[in-house]
């Protein structure tokens, strides 16, 4: 309540503004999509909004077989709208990397009230850096970092965690929140960084 807040409209894109925006993005990583692929992502519906849009560009930007890149792009213009389509994009992300990995690292988050420093995020999982940093890039499309605090990205996709993962135990997440810093059971050897907001809420 500290700021006053304005609502303000943004309008859809154009099909040339899509255009723009998935050339412009690709080229910073050094990539392009085929004109084809551009015109059937441009001519979707769910691409006008920028959230959806984005969600996408950032699910295909790590692909660099052809046929993956046609496979979701295809499965993007057959799916109705673009909560589902990020509900798809989680359901891919489980697969590879299990459903109790991706539940506990977004419940977490969820739970979180103010975000998790990132180093924390990973000892509550109880996950090793290197299972756990190519899921934690996976989920990037859902999470935003603030002064090094990861949260959840907006209320939309938080709707969509506590929709898809909300039949999970959500006090036993906050519990192992506690636990972790409070440093008891499966913690009681984590290093804790105890000038965190965390750890000194």
């Amino acid at each position: 309540n500290e700021y006053r807040r304005e609502s303000i409209y943004i309008s859809p894109l154009s099909e040339q503004d899509i255009k723009n925006n998935i050339k412009f993005y690709f080229s910073q990583f050094c990539k392009k999509l085929t004109n084809n692929q551009i015109k059937s992502i441009s001519k979707d519906p769910k691409s006008k909004n920028a959230n959806t849009l984005a969600s996408l560009m950032s699910f295909l930007r790590p692909l660099h077989d052809p046929n993956d890149l046609e496979i979701i792009i295809h499965k993007y213009t057959s799916i109705s709208d673009g909560i589902s389509f990020m509900d798809y994009i989680l359901s891919e992300i489980e697969k590879k990397y299990g459903v109790d990995k991706v539940t506990h690292y977004l419940l977490t988050l969820y739970v979180s009230r103010n975000g998790v420093p990132e180093f924390d995020l990973q000892q509550i999982c109880l996950l090793p850096q290197i299972e756990f940093s190519p899921m934690h890039f996976a989920l990037d499309l859902f999470v935003k970092n603030i002064s090094g605090y990861l949260k959840i990205k907006n209320a939309t996709i938080r709707n969509l965690i506590i929709k898809r993962y909300g039949s999970k135990n959500i006090e036993e997440i906050r519990g192992k929140i506690v636990d972790y810093y409070l440093k008891k059971d499966l913690y009681t050897n984590c290093i804790i960084d105890e000038q965190s907001k965390m750890w000194i809420f």
